[in-house]
């Protein structure tokens, strides 16, 4: 299935903010989202099926998230992990000038 991607992109360094964001992607009642003007288009005969394709994504921009990655891959509803190097090579002290492919900015993550 063609998914949309999300509008809203979360740094996530545990399962449980994996979690919220997924939460915070989704419309009720699996979560938060607000159907704001998404539900005036499905009033006037819009499709609201397709407020269940949209993506969760999430970002890994820290150590903890690195060691963690496993567990916010595995979470329920994460449809994607964007890790964001120069971010990380900064948490990690490297600074922004760390070459992107330094062992410590790997992320380590088995495929679900």
């Amino acid at each position: 299935m063609s998914r949309r991607v999300a509008d809203q992109l979360h740094v996530c360094t545990a399962a449980r903010s994996a979690l919220r964001a997924v939460r915070a992607c989704s419309y009720p009642p699996r979560g938060t989202r607000s159907y704001g003007p998404t539900r005036a288009a499905a009033l006037r005969g819009g499709d609201n099926r397709r407020l269940e394709d949209a993506a969760c994504l999430v970002m890994i921009e820290t150590a903890a998230g690195v060691a963690q990655a496993d567990a916010i891959a595995a979470t329920e509803g994460v449809h994607g992990i964007l890790v964001c190097p120069t971010d990380l090579a900064i948490s990690l002290g490297l600074g922004p000038d760390a070459p992107l492919e330094h062992p410590a900015t790997e992320v380590p993550c088995k495929a679900s």
